[in-house]
């Protein structure tokens, strides 16, 4: 329970607000805020604990959301495990050297499983900082081996030295690296990780520029540190060594280009057709699943043909009318779409995705995508996948996330798609274009 500093204060925080207190206990605390999800949280700099000495082990674990954690002194391993927000701040002692190793303040696995909130050291950290990062922000004055390894989310600026094996098995977020000898990639995981000047005169260096003087800033004003403020004094002629660093399984993942390095026309035109008629089957066994109308109950106006809300209509009724036919195939001859048990046939054939239900939806996907040509399959599939990747970072548990680059890059990336395909064509009005003659047949042959 004693075995580390703030620790059970940030589990104790988050029970009280969210599992504890009452609304009417909590409109009495000002400082607690809530989210659109209605998570109770604190406001920036609500509790503050300052420190000094020897920290001791997991300094700041599971940092929440309204907490300022400052420390003079030294820190063991596992400063800010866990942490979801706030900020832990680690200032030097005074003392120590600008030499290699002549002024560490933290030890080894900072930021371990870190999901958000920020950590700002004056100092040097030991291997693995922001190893398994998952969305936290850091500035720090040195690193040893294996920095931002398997890190997933997040943004990490190193001012000073680093070890081997930077960036090793990165697959998200970015790493900001001062490298005036231009030494980091003989030294960085060049299999994990792609590098680039902040300098470079195009939009993602632009905003990556952006994001390190920002970082900077944000860590002079927490530490007063005589590194940031002397970097942000020569900064026209120091940015310029200063290197970023994204992971290669990001860009071929989401570029485009990647995209079309790495698959074939067939690999695009299966990959897409898959997702638009798993899509449509996920919304209607979400509806079911969830007891809710279909498009919460919403009905076109009359004479309103081509809007969106008529294509989720259409394409709803024509995952219903495929799945009464697959339905009615397999149960005897004669048996009526009214019958209970074309009911719970559709139900199973729903829920379990069946393979027959998907090839039939599938076919309908493929005419709908057949005449894109293979560059614009391929900025339909970045689309896609970077919906999916908004989509995920809108579900998240935590909020407390910067990461000012990731954000920066998905409008890089939905820009990009937009200027080869004009405009991104709605996925919804794709599919019901391409099943709207099937489905006229089939009402026919179930009314």
């Amino acid at each position: 329970r004693h075995k580390s500093v703030g620790g059970q204060l940030a589990i104790d925080i988050e029970r009280m607000l969210n599992h504890q207190l009452d609304d009417a206990q909590l409109q009495t605390m000002p400082a607690a805020l809530s989210d659109d999800r209605g998570r109770r949280y604190l406001a920036p700099a609500t509790v503050t604990i300052s420190t000094s000495g020897s920290a001791g082990q997991s300094y700041g674990v599971f940092c929440n959301d309204g907490m300022q954690l400052t420390h003079s002194g030294t820190c063991n391993d596992g400063v800010g495990k866990g942490q979801c927000g706030g900020e832990i701040i680690v200032r030097s002692p005074g003392g120590g050297s600008q030499d290699t190793d002549g002024n560490v303040l933290i030890g080894n696995f900072a930021l371990f499983g870190a999901t958000g909130g920020r950590l700002f050291v004056q100092g040097q950290a030991g291997d693995r900082f922001a190893v398994r990062n998952s969305g936290a922000t850091a500035v720090v004055e040195g690193v040893g081996d294996f920095c931002c390894e398997y890190m997933t989310n997040g943004a990490i600026l190193n001012l000073g030295t680093f070890g081997k094996g930077f960036g090793n098995g990165m697959s998200g977020g970015f790493a900001y690296q001062y490298d005036p000898y231009g030494t980091l990639a003989a030294h960085a995981a060049g299999d994990s990780v792609l590098f680039g000047s902040i300098a470079d005169d195009d939009e993602m260096a632009k905003v990556h520029k952006q994001a390190v003087l920002t970082m900077l800033n944000w860590h002079l004003e927490a530490t007063g540190s005589e590194r940031a403020a002397w970097l942000l004094e020569h900064w026209e002629t120091e940015c310029q060594h200063f290197v970023f660093v994204m992971p290669r399984s990001l860009l071929l993942y989401q570029d485009s280009v990647e995209i079309l390095k790495a698959k074939t026309r067939k690999d695009l035109l299966e990959e897409l057709s898959t997702a638009l008629a798993s899509h449509q089957v996920t919304k209607f066994k979400n509806a079911w699943r969830n007891r809710t109308t279909i498009a919460n109950g919403a009905v076109p106006s009359y004479g309103a043909t081509d809007t969106p809300e008529m294509f989720v209509l259409l394409n709803n009724y024509t995952v219903l009318s495929t799945v009464q036919q697959l339905a009615l195939s397999r149960l005897p001859k004669g048996t009526s779409v009214e019958d209970p048990a074309v009911e719970k046939a559709v139900r199973n054939l729903l829920m379990t995705e069946d393979f027959a239900l998907i090839s039939k939806l599938q076919r309908h996907a493929r005419s709908a995508i057949e005449n894109y040509s293979d560059e614009e399959l391929s900025c339909l599939i970045a689309a896609k996948r970077m919906a999916d990747y908004k989509a995920a970072l809108t579900q998240r548990n935590i909020r407390s996330m910067d990461s000012l680059a990731t954000y920066g890059w998905i409008i890089y990336q939905d820009a990009r798609n937009r200027e080869v395909l004009g405009r991104l064509p709605d996925f919804e009005e794709l599919f019901a274009r391409a099943a709207l003659p099937e489905l006229a047949a089939a009402v026919g042959k179930l009314s």
